[in-house]
């Protein structure tokens, strides 16, 4: 392989690892984020934000149990790697439930996308 080749393939992989290494992180962050916009939105959209940061913040919790409560098989490291999968199979669910309830009905939402600028 190129070096340059290997060198994208190694800083991707880092990501990776780093993303995954932080997922706590993450589904806090993005589950009070949700919330923040949720409150700010509209009635139908902020209830959808809110199932998503429900659905970020359920999944942490789930995983702190798993982990707690040492679902699965330890791994060599003494993780349990099912509590992982677990949180990420909820959030998962619930973040497709509130795509496609979002996609299906487009007409309560109103209009998400770009404003048009006409003169008055």
């Amino acid at each position: 392989m190129k070096p340059n080749v290997l060198h994208r393939v190694s800083v991707l992989g880092v990501c990776a690892w780093l993303a995954a290494w932080a997922l706590p992180v993450w589904m806090t962050l993005f589950g009070a984020g949700f919330a923040l916009v949720s409150v700010a939105s509209g009635s139908v959209q902020g209830r959808l934000l809110a199932v998503l940061a429900a659905a970020q913040l359920m999944a942490m919790t789930v995983l702190i149990a798993g982990i707690e409560a040492e679902v699965g098989r330890r791994d060599e490291w003494g993780d349990y790697p099912a509590a992982g999968g677990i949180a990420l199979a909820v959030v998962a669910s619930i973040t497709v439930a509130a795509i496609v309830t979002l996609t299906r009905h487009p007409d309560r939402l109103g209009n998400l996308g770009p404003r048009s600028h006409a003169p008055a």
